[in-house]
Order: C-alpha cells, then sequence, then structure tokens
C-alpha cells in the first residue's frame, strides 16, 4: 500500500467514526453502547494493532507495580525490626547479672586451690576456639593473693581478671576488664561447706555494657549461664588425689 492509498484509507475510517459519533449523540444510552464497541472496532481497523501484545505489556506493567509494592513492604518491616531492635536496646537495662550454683563432693580444702590459682583453670573452664579464637594467656602474681590476675587475647575475645580478695575458707571475689581495658565487671567464686558433706559451689558475675545495649545484656546473661554451669560441672567433675593438693581434668576434657 503506496502513501497516497494509506491517506485515502485513514480518511476513509475518520467518516465512519464521526458516523458512529453523530449516531450516539441521536439514539440515546442503549444504542451508545453500541456505538463505542463499534468505534474501538474502526480505530482498530485504522491502527492495526495486536491487542494481546497491549494486554501483555498490562499484564507487565501490573506485575512491576506488584513487585515494587512488595519490595516497599520489605523495606518497611525490616525498618521496624531494626527500630523495634534499638528501642528494645535502649528500654532494658545495658547491665549483666549472673549466679549459679553447683554442689560438688569435694570439700572447701580440694576446691579452694582450684578457683584461687589462675594457672588451674584451664582443668575446668572451657574455651571455644572455633568462635573466639585461639587465646594468649598472660598470669600474673602470686596465687591465692590479691593482685593475682588473667588476661588473654584472641581474634574474637579480650579481657582480664584480678583477684581483689582471696579467703581460704569461703572464695575469691574479682574485677574485670571484659572486652576493654577499663574495669566494667565484678564476680566471686565462694565455697560454703553443705552439712551432708561437700561444698555448694557459687559463682557469680556482673557488669555493664554501653548505653542502647539492653538486649545485647540479656544475651549475655543466658549465654553466661549457661557457660558458668558447664565449667562448675566440670569442677565438680574434677578427680583429686588423697593428698588433696593436686588435681587432674575429668577423662575426654584434657
Amino acid at each position: 500500500m503506496n502513501p497516497l492509498e494509506i491517506e485515502r484509507w485513514q480518511h476513509q475510517n475518520l467518516h465512519l467514526i464521526a458516523a458512529d459519533l453523530l449516531v450516539m449523540v441521536r439514539a440515546g444510552p442503549v444504542v451508545a453502547m453500541w456505538s463505542i464497541r463499534q468505534i474501538c472496532s474502526d480505530l482498530h481497523g485504522w491502527f492495526p494493532l495486536d491487542l494481546s501484545c497491549i494486554l501483555h505489556a498490562s499484564r507487565r506493567v501490573s506485575s512491576l507495580k506488584l513487585i515494587r509494592r512488595l519490595l516497599l513492604l520489605g523495606c518497611g518491616a525490616f525498618f521496624l525490626l531494626i527500630l523495634f531492635l534499638v528501642i528494645t536496646g535502649f528500654m532494658l537495662p545495658a547491665k549483666w547479672s549472673v549466679r549459679v550454683e553447683k554442689p560438688s563432693a569435694h570439700s572447701v580444702v580440694d576446691l579452694f586451690p582450684l578457683i584461687s590459682n589462675f594457672q588451674s583453670w584451664d582443668q575446668w573452664v572451657g574455651w571455644d576456639d572455633k568462635s573466639l579464637g585461639v587465646r594468649d594467656v598472660i598470669i600474673e602474681g602470686e596465687a591465692a593473693t590479691t593482685g593475682h590476675s588473667y588476661r588473654w587475647t584472641s581474634e574474637n575475645s579480650r579481657g582480664k581478671l584480678t583477684i581483689t580478695r582471696a579467703e581460704p575458707d569461703t572464695g575469691i571475689w574479682y574485677e574485670g576488664a571484659i572486652e576493654s581495658e577499663e574495669i566494667n565487671a565484678s564476680g566471686s567464686i565462694t565455697l560454703e561447706p553443705i552439712e551432708s558433706g561437700g561444698t555448694l559451689i557459687v559463682w557469680k558475675d556482673e557488669g555493664d555494657l554501653p548505653p542502647g545495649t539492653g538486649l545485647l545484656a540479656y544475651l549475655m546473661n543466658e549465654a553466661m549461664s549457661a557457660k558458668f554451669a558447664e565449667d562448675l560441672h566440670r569442677l565438680h567433675d574434677i578427680e583429686i588425689d588423697s593428698e588433696g593438693r593436686e588435681s587432674k581434668p575429668p577423662p575426654g576434657d584434657q
């Protein structure tokens, strides 16, 4: 079809559309509906488009709008979660406080050297090399005296414990700098004789975290309670010789 024929064909279709509009105006609403359908038919003849392509494009636009709404919803939910965690962190106290008890068949005399000498802690205090990294330990001062200290550093942890008070019949008290150069923790390991025999071991520890870390402090409470319980169970299982001065870890913990 040459340009002249195309122009003549379009002109003819314009006449058809104009005629349909005139019928719609004169006939009223019933015939108007038929006229609108006829106009659409004439336009389709004037612009020979594939309506399935238009429908496909419309569906694609709808899909893109749905994806955009889902992305906005996901971002909004993520933002609300972060906001909730931040608010919770400020509402909860940024302080941990742990108390764990464990009865032991050993006497106070047998247990005191194990808790008051940091050289003996490796026998019953656990350490996870996989999550915390291999540690370097420096022990200073005389065991069971004020100033006796235990410093550790690893890839993911660092800290220092220093004995502030030691009583052979009662236990030890210490202060700590946990993940910090400043003192931010304190604790004690006390030994209470049981009338029926043995000793009740009580390990307490508490400390402060920066403001806004209340949720972290809550999680630390749970983790430290479980950790102290495991350590005291290991201390309970240590075999002590007849002299009551030497000890060795239970089988499997060496």
